[in-house]
């Protein structure tokens, strides 16, 4: 009888700590941060104050977009990896604390009798934690759609956006397709970028700024 290799799919380490501690523990430290709670766990001494205006960007539908920063790296009071105490990059924190919010307007929705749009949340929900799980240096990223995300080879992440209406997972090769966009959007001068926009040369969804 012929044997069929059984196909195992590695989690994600932020997926494990997700799972660890679970979604409303998640919630909890990302409220914690917003709050500006200070914890003996952080890579830092002083309390969490975010800069929710750091980067204001205008989008193709002439919206006002803005990027968040924090003067913290790291954040995670209270956290577990390995039954461990945690600390981990604060924009990976933003997309955990997607699942949270989104459960919460599930369960707004449902209170207010709006089933439908209950459902919509809760299955965002679980798209959010099915992406974590695959999240993979090779394959899925989280990504930036404001061009604001992590550079290479920089250890210092308080540059950051950690807004999370700017963090999706996409595939690596997507992300790379952004780019273009965020060259033109970021490095290419007023001109060029005023151009872009008004041109809505961006293909993308959401849309680049």
């Amino acid at each position: 009888m012929k044997r069929t290799a059984s196909i195992t799919y590695n989690e994600s380490v932020l997926f494990k700590i997700l799972k660890e501690n679970g979604d409303e523990k998640l919630w909890d430290v990302w409220n914690m941060l917003l709050d500006g709670e200070k914890s003996k766990y952080d890579s830092k001494g002083d309390i969490p104050v975010i800069n929710y205006k750091a980067r204001k960007s205008i989008d193709q539908s002439g919206v006002k977009r803005y990027c968040w920063t924090c003067n913290k790296s790291l954040y995670g009071p209270t956290l577990k990896y390995n039954n461990m105490a945690k600390s981990i990059p604060v924009y990976h924190l933003a997309m955990c604390g997607k699942i949270g919010f989104y459960k919460l307007l599930s369960d707004r929705e449902n209170e207010n009798g709006n089933e439908e749009e209950g459902h919509y949340w809760k299955n965002r929900a679980k798209l959010v934690r099915k992406r974590i799980k695959e999240l993979d240096s090779k394959s899925f990223h989280i990504t930036h759609t404001c061009g604001n995300g992590r550079k290479e080879g920089e250890p210092d992440l308080l540059n950051v956006c950690i807004n999370p209406d700017h963090l999706i997972i996409r595939s690596k090769k997507y992300n790379e397709t952004q780019t273009h966009c965020h060259y033109f959007l970021h490095n290419a001068g007023v001109r060029k970028r005023k151009a872009f926009i008004k041109n809505r040369m961006c293909s993308h969804y959401p849309k680049c700024f």
